[in-house]
């Protein structure tokens, strides 16, 4: 893209020539080099005086003499020139090698010191910057806010200000001041830690003014804390602060001491605040030389904890962040761990339509007079006036959207607190999978219902990492009582395990759910949708269910027996034993059954014995149970006549030979003794053989006398027709 006319690109400002540190520089970075340029200078300088010696010897002997011939003269004066000449050469030649002589072992030697003094001291420089990297040892200034690592060190004795007190130019492991005092540069010197000199922020040095920095040598985990005036911002920070120092790093085995003096006075304060349940509005600077964000800072120390951490948790008045008339910019944007947003509800609209009638006279004076559209203007405002980042690119710093006085009203603990998590989690045990998410999706279903959805987009937009909460830092009405902050410690021990996770592991901070945000699409309607649609999903479930056991129900009344009909057999069907032949057996007296129809005479066929039709095999099979010996067929046990249905007979065989078989008459007619198939089929090789035989439906018969013998059943007697001849074609009638 070309440059658009009429613009300028703006010039920038000249950097300001940094001042000569009063430290000494060390003989391998300056005085060494200058030894030897001075031994050549001087080696230099007296050739050259010799030279010039010679000249002037050489012109004062030929203005001395006088010749008369022309010839004589010009051969003289060419010779004193030669002389002259070889001279200077061989001057110039002898101080060469006198320099070189000298000054080559003295050269050698210093290049081989040099060498090894500077491989040491990029060795310590790099060994003190991974170290400050890696345990990212900081310093915050408690006035301009601003983040650095190598702060200015004071002199002990005659407090000049050493701005480069590292391995350097100036030394290794010490510097050697003006005055003579040795000062340690590096951390490898553990007899006199750096970190215990004097330190001062280079920022206001530059300003004009000293500031002391006493967070030297230690990690600083700032936290901003933002919103509008009477938003809850100074309880929250009170409630996180006194239970941290008080009760949570005892009961870890950490141990607290404040910053400084001033910082203990007010954590007393806050603890006589929190005991009566008030606490007194932020105080706006006047004073145009100091900051307009107030820092509550103490040192956590002990517990695996190294180097120690040092918590800042700033408090901005609400009037002049929202104003944005601060009195210096607000640098913490630029390296804080995260960003604290607290949002008064009551302020809200159509929340405060809904519950201002019920509001107890404290509750009702404390409300927030900074619309929330507001307070996010001068949040962006602040965030992009600090940071250059790319238009649409969204800041990394993790936002803690914090919903505060959730027990000023029950419509606000119906809707965010226990009983609305409780009842999410119940309708969506899948996705509602712990109480962090279901608040997170709650807070932001309840600023879209209260008509605040332009604000969660502009959250989402802005920040790639952000989460809400809903919290009390009093507890109930203010001035009832001491704090009984309720989800106050969540909101800070958020930001601490996404930044400091050896902190957070000191602590005991308990794992927060790594869901994807929001586990809901925020939208009108949601709130009461999701546990109306869940329920009615389990309805139409519970139907479902219902609908499959009458099905099976019903299958099972199908499936029974006839003489049963309508109701399920319980008990398994015997599987299908192997025929067999019954030997002969008793056969009892007979009994007259007056109602019996008369019985048809026929004889019966040995292999042909009457048997029940198959049943339908169940879902349960039993194991297969041997058939007793076959009894007479008393009239008593037949079951009821069924009705008439059609069956084959038997597929007679004939008696001649066919042509192209081997079977004879005698062989279509089975033996008396001689088991049929398993199939019921006769021999043979006709094709109508192999069709199955279905078993004619037993007769009631009359029982013979008992003789005493077993009888033998004669076959049924064939039928036969003659055998044709070749000359049937010729008689059609035949």
């Amino acid at each position: 893209m070309g440059k658009k006319k009429g613009t300028t690109k703006p010039a920038r400002p000249p950097k300001p020539r940094r001042p000569d540190d009063p430290a000494k520089v060390s003989y391998l970075f300056g005085p060494g080099f200058a030894d030897i340029s001075r031994v050549i200078r001087s080696t230099t300088d007296k050739a050259r005086t010799n030279i010039d010696d010679m000249t002037r010897a050489a012109v004062e002997v030929s203005e001395g003499t006088t010749f008369d011939s022309m010839i004589v003269r010009a051969g003289w004066t060419a010779c004193r020139y030669v002389y002259w000449l070889a001279c200077c050469l061989g001057m110039v030649v002898t101080s060469v090698i006198y320099c070189v002589g000298m000054l080559l072992p003295q050269t050698i030697a210093f290049l081989c010191y040099e060498l090894v003094g500077s491989a040491l001291c990029a060795a310590t420089w790099l060994t003190d910057t991974l170290f400050l990297a890696i345990l990212r040892i900081s310093n915050v200034c408690d006035y301009c806010h601003k983040r650095f690592a190598r702060p200015v060190y004071q002199c002990p004795n005659c407090g000049a200000k050493h701005r480069d007190l590292f391995p350097g130019r100036y030394g290794i492991l010490h510097h050697t001041c003006r005055c003579g005092q040795r000062l340690p540069s590096s951390i490898l010197d553990r007899r006199k830690p750096r970190r215990k000199l004097t330190a001062l922020c280079p920022y206001c040095l530059a300003a004009g003014h000293d500031e002391i920095i006493r967070s030297a040598g230690s990690r600083t985990i700032c936290i901003p804390v933002v919103g509008g005036a009477s938003s809850g911002k100074t309880s929250l920070i009170n409630a996180y602060a006194v239970s941290l120092i008080t009760r949570r790093a005892g009961e870890h085995g950490l141990t607290t001491r404040f910053y400084d003096e001033a910082r203990k006075q007010r954590f007393a304060t806050m603890v006589a605040d929190s005991e009566r349940g008030f606490v007194d509005k932020t105080a706006v600077e006047t004073d145009g030389q100091r900051a307009s964000a107030f820092s509550m800072s103490f040192y956590l120390d002990g517990g695996g904890l190294r180097p120690s951490r040092l918590v800042q948790l700033l408090d901005i008045a609400g009037e002049t962040f929202v104003r944005g008339d601060e009195n210096e910019q607000q640098n913490q944007y630029a390296h804080c761990e995260g960003i604290v947003l607290v949002i008064d509800p009551l302020a809200i609209p159509q929340v405060k339509a809904r519950v201002a009638s019920g509001l107890r006279g404290t509750d009702a004076g404390s409300i927030s007079a900074s619309p929330l559209g507001d307070v996010m203007n001068a949040l962006r405002n602040d965030i992009d006036a600090n940071l250059a980042r790319n238009r649409g690119k969204r800041l990394t710093t993790p936002l803690a959207v914090v919903i505060n006085k959730v027990d000023a009203a029950p419509l606000l603990d119906e809707r965010l607190d226990a009983p609305a998590i409780a009842r999410f989690r119940q309708a969506e045990p899948e996705r509602c999978a712990n109480d962090l998410d279901t608040m997170d999706f709650l807070c932001r279903q309840f600023l879209v219902d209260m008509d605040m959805g332009d604000v969660v987009d502009m959250i989402q937009q802005q920040f790639a990492v952000s989460r809400f909460f809903a919290a009390s830092a009093i507890g109930h009405t203010a001035g009832e009582g001491r704090f009984m902050p309720r989800g106050v410690d969540d909101v800070i021990d958020w930001i601490v395990s996404l930044s400091d996770p050896a902190l957070a592991k000191a602590l005991a901070i308990h794992e927060f759910p790594k869901t994807k945000l929001p586990v809901f699409t925020p939208g009108i309607g949601r709130f009461e949708g999701i546990p109306a649609e869940a329920a009615q999903r389990e309805r139409d479930r519970i139907a479902q269910e219902q609908a499959k056991a009458d099905r099976e129900r019903a299958k099972r009344e199908r499936k029974a027996p006839q003489g049963h009909a309508g109701a399920a057999t319980t008990s398994p069907v015997p599987a299908p034993v192997p025929f067999t032949r019954p030997g002969p057996a008793p056969v009892p007296p007979p009994t007259p059954i007056p109602s019996a129809p008369e019985p048809v005479s026929r004889p019966a066929h040995p292999a042909v014995v009457p048997t029940p039709p198959p049943q339908p095999a169940r879902r349960q099979q039993a194991s297969p149970v041997p058939m007793p010996q076959a009894q007479p067929i008393q009239p008593a046990q037949q079951p009821a006549p069924q009705p008439a249905r059609r069956s084959f007979r038997p597929q007679r065989t004939r008696p001649y030979h066919r042509a192209g078989t081997g079977a004879t008459p005698s062989q279509g007619i089975p033996a008396p003794n001689e088991p049929l198939p398993a199939n019921g089929a006769r021999s043979g090789t006709d094709r109508r053989d192999a069709q199955p035989k279905v078993p004619r439906p037993a007769m009631p018969q009359e029982p013979a006398p008992w003789t005493g013998q077993p009888s033998v059943p004669s076959p049924r007697p064939r039928r036969t027709r003659p055998r044709r001849t070749g000359n049937d074609h010729d008689n059609p009638h035949q």
